[in-house]
C-alpha cells in the first residue's frame, strides 16, 4: 500500500496522442520540414522536435488554462493545517460553520465550547441540515449533558453515538458536502493552551467516504449498531476497521525517520513497528504527554515509555500543566521520512485502534509537511527525557 496522496487523474482527450505522419498536423512547419513530414521522411528524434512536442507544449498550456494543475488528494483538491494552542479559540469551526449553505455534519467526542454551540443553532435557524453525533459514555459528565441538551433545545439534530462502539472518539466535520475538517480537537475547554492538528480538505473522495460513514454512524446511534460502510480511500483510516494495519505500514514504510506526537501509547502492533524501524536505523522520535488528561491513570504512558526506549526510540515527554507556550499534547500525528503525514483523532492505544470509532488522514502535500515538523520540534525542544518515578503529584492537579 503507497503513502501519500494517490493522484486520480481524469482520463482526457489529450492522453495518448498519436500524430499519423500523412495528415496535416495541426500547426504544420513551413518550409523543407514541412515537406518532410508530409512525405513521411523524418526521423523519430526529428518528428519529436518538429511535430510532437510543439504539440504537447501547446496542449499542456490548454489543459493547464482550463482546468489548472494537479493538486494533491484528487483532482483540483486542496489541503491545508490548522494547530492549536489559540487564543481566539475554534475560530476555524466557527468560521465554517457560518459560511455554510447547505449542511453541517459533525461527530465529535466533546463539545462545550458556546461560539461553535451558537453557530450550529444559528446555521440550523438557517434552515440548513446540521447533525451532530457526540459520545454517548460523555454524557455522564454534566458539563457534556448541559451542553449537548442546549443544541437539542436550539433545533439541532443531534445524536448520541451508538453503544457498538467503546467510545466515539472521532472529532470531524463536513461543510456543504464540499470542505471536510480531520482533527484531533475536541470541541471543549482550554483551545489556548492544547497542542492539537487538523486537516482540512476540499477533495472529493475523502468528503464522499466521510459522508457516507456519518450516514451509517447517524443509524449506528438510532439502533445501536457498530455497521461500517464499504471503505476505498487509501488516505482516510478507520478505527475499529483499518486503522491499526494502516498505521503499522505506514510506520514501515519509513526510510529515514519518523517524528511522532501522540497523546496515549500502548498498542503493542505500533510499538513493534516502531522498535523494528529503529532497528533498521530509522530515527523514531516520539513525543507524549507526562500525564493523561481525563484518564483513569494520569500516567498512563510510564507503562509503556521504558519498552519504547529500550527499543532505540527516543522519547521525551511535556511536562504538566499545559500553557501558551508549553501546551498540553492532546493531538495526535505522525511525520514519516518529512514527506507525509498522519493526522487524526487515533491514539497508538489498543482501545483507540481497535475498539472505538476514530478517523484520521494521510497527507502529502509540503506545506503541511512542514507545519507539522515545525510544530514537531518546537514542542520537542520544550519537552525532557521521561523521569524514572514520576509522581502523580506531578501531574499538576487539578487542571
Amino acid at each position: 500500500m503507497g503513502f501519500g496522496f494517490v493522484l486520480r487523474k481524469k482520463k482526457s482527450q489529450f492522453q495518448n496522442v498519436s500524430v499519423k505522419i500523412k495528415r496535416r498536423p495541426l500547426a504544420p512547419p513551413a518550409g523543407p520540414a514541412k515537406t518532410a513530414i508530409l512525405e513521411g521522411n523524418l526521423t523519430k528524434g526529428e518528428l519529436n522536435m518538429e511535430v510532437l512536442w510543439p504539440r504537447r507544449i501547446a496542449l499542456l498550456l490548454l489543459f493547464l488554462a482550463t482546468h489548472g494543475a494537479y493538486a494533491e488528494m484528487g483532482y483540483g483538491s486542496t489541503t491545508r493545517l490548522f494547530t492549536t494552542p489559540n487564543p481566539k479559540g475554534y475560530v476555524e469551526f466557527v468560521d465554517a460553520i457560518n459560511a455554510a449553505k447547505e449542511s453541517v455534519l459533525m461527530t465529535i467526542f466533546h463539545i462545550t465550547d458556546e461560539a461553535v454551540i451558537k453557530a450550529l443553532i444559528d446555521a440550523h435557524k438557517r434552515g440548513l441540515d446540521v447533525r451532530v453525533i457526540t459520545d454517548r459514555k460523555t454524557m455522564i459528565l454534566p458539563n457534556m449533558w448541559w451542553h449537548y441538551r442546549k443544541l437539542v433545545r436550539g433545533g439541532v439534530n443531534a445524536r448520541k453515538s451508538t453503544k457498538g462502539f467503546s467510545i466515539t472518539h472521532q472529532k470531524s466535520m463536513v461543510v456543504d458536502h464540499r470542505e471536510a475538517f480531520i482533527t484531533s480537537i475536541n470541541i471543549t475547554y482550554k483551545p489556548e493552551t492544547t497542542r492539537d492538528y487538523a486537516i482540512v480538505t476540499n477533495d472529493a473522495a475523502i468528503i464522499e467516504e466521510m459522508t457516507a460513514v456519518f450516514e451509517a454512524d447517524w443509524e449506528n446511534a438510532a439502533k445501536h449498531t457498530k455497521v461500517t460502510p464499504k471503505l476505498t480511500n487509501e488516505n482516510l483510516l478507520w478505527s475499529p476497521v483499518n486503522a491499526e494495519p494502516r498505521l503499522k505500514a505506514f510506520i514501515d514504510s519509513a526510510k529515514v525517520e519518523i517524528s511522532a506526537a501522540i497523546e496515549h501509547i500502548g498498542n503493542p502492533v505500533l510499538r513493534d513497528a516502531m522498535i523494528a524501524a529503529a532497528a533498521r536505523g530509522v530515527r523514531v522520535d516520539l513525543i507524549v504527554p507526562m500525564c493523561t488528561m481525563a484518564s483513569l491513570n494520569p500516567l498512563h504512558n510510564f507503562k509503556f515509555i521504558p519498552e519504547h526506549m529500550a527499543g532505540k526510540i527516543n522519547v521525551r515527554i511535556i511536562k504538566n500543566p499545559g500553557t501558551a507556550t508549553h501546551p498540553y499534547l492532546h493531538g495526535k500525528m505522525m511525520v514519516v521520512d518529512k514527506k507525509s503525514a498522519y493526522v487524526g483523532s487515533i491514539n497508538f492505544s489498543t482501545n483507540s485502534t481497535r475498539e472505538a470509532r476514530e478517523l484520521g488522514i494521510i497527507v502529502s502535500d509540503a506545506t503541511s509537511i512542514q507545519g507539522l515538523l515545525d510544530t514537531f520540534q518546537y514542542d520537542w525542544n520544550r519537552a525532557v527525557v521521561p523521569m524514572k518515578n514520576p509522581k502523580l503529584i506531578s501531574c499538576g492537579w487539578p487542571w
